[in-house]
């Protein structure tokens, strides 16, 4: 009995040995050229990428490089053993649009070209100016309402006091007022120059390319294939104002 299951481990033992690694799909990949490659979060390499090993599943397959959109698709590898081929073409940032993105809200101009702390931090900034803004703008309608409430009745007191305590309201209203309108002003300021900035900025450092990616190359012949590894396409996705 010990002697017969120790045949039929030895057995299974040589079998794994004779399989070898796991089979997988062969994944060759063309585009842009100098193009960042990920497969599922792992580093590929960069563009072009030939006889990359696969294996069978649904995977994300992303590609990224400085002045051009990032691209991210879903990669099928239906056989282990199939050879599956897919062309990036990614697309190039436009400079007129990072401009336009920031002047619609400051920062989004910055995040479209890749810088999204920066972004974030002058939509902050704007958005904080409108709202401070605003709470200042309500304030300065509330204290004039005071003021004028203050001075109606002092023209109507009588009396030396009331008269001494309504015109001290009116004046506490008065400048009560004033503050809180050179906190709105202030804030408004904040929030225009955040665009502005955000603008020339989003303009004046618009990301170059750093690989001098050119124009988008050519597939190699006999690139088409058929319908079975889906292979032969463009892909890409640009953001138009």
């Amino acid at each position: 009995m010990i002697r017969a299951l120790g045949r039929v481990l030895a057995a299974a033992a040589l079998a794994l040995a004779l399989a070898g690694p796991a089979a997988a799909a062969t994944l060759l990949l063309t585009g842009t050229p100098g193009a960042a490659v990920r497969l599922d979060g792992r580093e590929l390499g960069t563009l072009p990428l030939d006889a990359l090993d696969v294996p069978a599943g649904v995977h994300t397959l992303s590609a990224s490089l400085r002045g051009m959109l990032p691209l991210d698709m879903e990669l099928r590898v239906d056989a282990e053993d199939a050879t599956v081929r897919r062309h990036l073409r990614l697309q190039p940032m436009s400079r007129r649009d990072a401009a336009a993105y920031s002047l619609v809200l400051a920062g989004l101009g910055q995040r479209y070209e890749g810088r999204p702390l920066l972004g974030w931090a002058f939509t902050a900034a704007e958005v904080g100016g409108l709202l401070t803004a605003l709470a200042g703008e309500l304030a300065v309608q509330n204290h004039r309402d005071d003021y004028d409430l203050a001075m109606a009745n002092y023209r109507d007191a009588l009396l030396p006091d009331d008269i001494a305590a309504y015109r001290a309201q009116a004046d506490d209203a008065w400048k009560a007022a004033d503050d809180a309108g050179k906190l709105r002003d202030a804030a408004a300021a904040v929030a225009i120059g955040a665009v502005v900035v955000s603008v020339l900025d989003a303009w004046l450092r618009f990301p170059s390319l750093e690989a001098g990616a050119g124009p988008a190359p050519a597939p190699p012949p006999g690139f088409a294939a058929g319908p079975a590894d889906a292979s032969g396409f463009h892909v890409g996705w640009s953001l138009r104002w």
